[in-house]
């Protein structure tokens, strides 16, 4: 089944009328180019697709490179395609992942069950401009302070404005309230999370009790960095439900310095950019210039993105000196003891579950890694810990968790355990896709 879609003139308004046609023949060439009525060309690009688990897979989210379809067809324009499985079109959206406002991937989520193997159909009008019409599901911010009375380096009252990109003022400190809850925030329709923009830079968990986003309200009116925030009470939406500390918090960016934890706390200068706020997928791009831990410095980026419908958080490092060993982890807790993978697959984790929310009930917390950049998982008094190896500087892990006040979510150890090894198997066998 191909979609094209044929403007025409309507004689009494004037106006152009976009029509929609669906043609139930294949072409013999695997790329199909229409003219319609005002001379532009729709092309239709075949894409396969195939789910390589023994099980379905819910919100895959497929990354197409912008590159490799331009080594194909020329003429892609970004700024107008729509995506299709079979006869619905499905949403889907561009990626700038290094903030220079350009698109680098086209992004798709959709359903697959078990081995499936699809043909999807990707459109695009070469000079048209198309604005995509979809739920809105996931969400990244940042909030800065504004019209606000600087007293004694605290931003009093004033308030907060959502901006694209912020540096980090020199003489910032932690609860200055110059951040809405403290930093940058971005979320899924599951889950939240948010890391402090300061010398901390540990990562923290908003649950959610909907089914929905809800960034945008939380710590609106919270102009007090003290600890009685809004957010730290159960409210209609869900509530902070981890306590950090000077724990790793989930996730956060450490360096493994022989025995120790160092986390990303002195930089010369640290710039954070919403770099997409998209419906399927969301990014957050920090960079942290000349870097010092002990007697090394260097430069550290950080790309933290969350998809459509899932827990999980992907972080991309790139670090100027590859020598360096990155560590993450989760922190620890006296009702929770350590849970590892059991599975031979390609990717594996470290996950805790029990009564370790602020809440006082069950929570679930992960960091997934690829085992070929495993150099141990071990621990210390504040956290368990997994010591990483960059390849040529780069570096990709993933961390979420699972609230069992979620709406439709994991209630206990054994589900939590199950989604675990589900998701170990679908980044250790992701979609494969082919232009054809």
């Amino acid at each position: 089944m191909v979609y094209m879609r044929i403007r025409v003139r309507n004689s009494k308004s004037k106006k152009i009328i976009s029509l929609f046609l669906f043609v139930t023949t294949f072409y013999p060439t695997l790329g199909f180019t229409s003219y319609n009525s005002n001379n532009s060309l729709l092309t239709i690009i075949l894409i396969k697709a195939v789910n390589h688990t023994n099980h379905s897979v819910k919100d895959a989210l497929i990354t197409i490179p912008i590159s490799s379809i331009i080594k194909k067809y020329p003429d892609f324009n970004e700024k107008a395609f729509t995506v299709f499985d079979r006869k619905k079109e499905i949403p889907s959206q561009t990626e700038d992942i290094n903030g220079d406002e350009k698109a680098d991937n086209v992004l798709i989520v959709v359903d697959f069950i078990r081995g499936e193997e699809k043909k999807i159909s990707l459109q695009y009008d070469k000079l048209a401009v198309i604005k995509k019409e979809f739920k809105k599901r996931t969400h990244a911010e940042l909030s800065v302070k504004t019209d606000y009375i600087l007293e004694n380096g605290f931003y009093t009252k004033g308030k907060f404005n959502s901006v694209k990109n912020s540096t980090v003022p020199v003489n910032h400190f932690a609860h200055n309230a110059l951040y809405k809850y403290e930093g940058p925030g971005w979320e899924s329709e599951k889950v939240a999370y948010r890391f402090y923009l300061d010398s901390r830079n540990r990562n923290d968990i908003f649950g959610k009790k909907v089914d929905d986003l809800v960034l945008n309200v939380v710590g609106i009116n919270d102009l007090v960095s003290d600890s009685k925030e809004s957010y730290t009470k159960m409210c209609d939406w869900g509530m902070d439900i981890f306590k950090v500390g000077e724990s790793l918090g989930i996730g956060s960016i450490a360096i493994w310095d022989n025995t120790q934890v160092n986390t990303i706390s002195n930089t010369e200068t640290t710039t954070c950019k919403i770099t997409n706020d998209g419906i399927i997928k969301s990014n957050v791009l920090t960079t942290y210039k000349n870097t010092k831990v002990g007697k090394s410095q260097f430069d550290i980026s950080s790309l933290i993105s969350i998809s459509a419908g899932s827990r999980l958080t992907r972080e991309d490092l790139t670090i100027s000196d590859p020598s360096q060993l990155i560590c993450t982890g989760i922190a620890k807790h006296a009702e929770c003891s350590l849970i590892l993978d059991k599975e031979n697959y390609e990717w594996g984790y470290i996950a805790t579950y029990g009564k370790q929310s602020l809440a006082y009930d069950n929570l679930g917390l992960a960091i997934f890694y690829k085992k070929s950049n495993l150099v141990k998982n071990t621990e210390d008094i504040l956290n368990y810990i997994s010591v990483l190896k960059p390849v040529d500087g780069n570096l990709t892990y993933y961390f979420g968790s699972a609230w069992e006040n979620e709406k439709n979510g994991i209630h206990n150890k054994i589900e939590f355990i199950e989604y675990l090894d589900k998701t170990i198997s679908e980044l250790s066998h992701p979609i494969s896709i082919e232009l054809l």
